[in-house]
């Protein structure tokens, strides 16, 4: 792996970002919005840990990763299994407000999104496993996020859960913002935390900064191993636009 100190951004035409654990700190968030729901619409109170277990869990039984067949899965484990979806998703947005409006940007991770736009000439780009109404409320009054920095007006393309037919770790999304942007994946720098991140973005042959969130842990030592470059936090990256393009923080 290559030294953060040694990524020359000028070389790049566009910086494709993550979401969820990358800019922003949700991953935990969203256990717990599973763990509410389950709680207020089953009435059990499953202890939150062992909903991490859960999504591996689902991936011995199916290997359709939509959200719609998350929360049938749940359904199936805590209910009948029977319930209509519509009434699932309809107890689900009553409850999304609760979690999603406390979901925060990473520390210093608004001000790095900032100056690359201020101080590079690049395209910058969202790639998301969530869905679009996710990023709406992210992009609406009720959430943090958009006091700070709105995703859907600061992004020059987002493509998220409802534009693919393949989710990562499946290349389609990151290779669908490679062609629409028309440049080389010698190109684009992309930003990601996850393992399944990571693997989708270099199968398109495209530079990858690692960035930590502890909930990949399990997964680091083969992060790294395919990641060209880490930060554990993104005032690593504000040091590097410093060092290029004379910006002083």
């Amino acid at each position: 792996m290559n030294k953060i100190s040694e990524l020359d951004l000028t070389k790049y035409k566009l910086v494709i970002f993550d979401w969820d654990g990358t800019l922003v700190d949700s991953v935990g968030s969203y256990k717990r919005w599973d763990q509410l729901f389950v709680k207020k619409f089953y009435g059990i109170d499953w202890p939150l840990e062992n909903f991490h277990i859960l999504s591996q869990e689902i991936k011995t039984v199916t290997s359709k990763h939509s959200e719609n067949t998350y929360f049938r899965f749940l359904d199936k484990k805590f209910g009948n299994g029977l319930t209509p979806m519509q009434e699932i998703w309809d107890n689900l947005y009553k409850l999304a407000p609760i979690i999603q409006s406390e979901i925060i940007y990473k520390p210093r991770a608004s001000e790095a999104l900032k100056l690359l736009r201020e101080n590079l000439d690049l395209k910058l780009a969202l790639s998301t496993n969530s869905e679009m109404q996710d990023i709406k409320f992210y992009s609406s009054s009720k959430s943090k996020t958009a006091t700070i920095l709105n995703p859907i007006s600061f992004f020059d393309k987002i493509l998220t859960l409802n534009d693919i037919e393949n989710p990562k770790p499946h290349k389609e999304s990151y290779q669908k913002l490679i062609n629409y942007f028309r440049v080389e994946p010698s190109a684009v720098l992309v930003f990601e935390d996850s393992l399944s991140g990571v693997v989708s973005a270099k199968a398109t042959g495209v530079d990858v900064v690692a960035v930590y969130d502890k909930h990949s842990d399990k997964d680091r030592n083969s992060i790294n191993a395919i990641a060209d470059y880490s930060i554990s936090g993104w005032e690593q990256l504000l040091m590097v636009v410093e060092s290029q393009k004379g910006y002083y923080i």
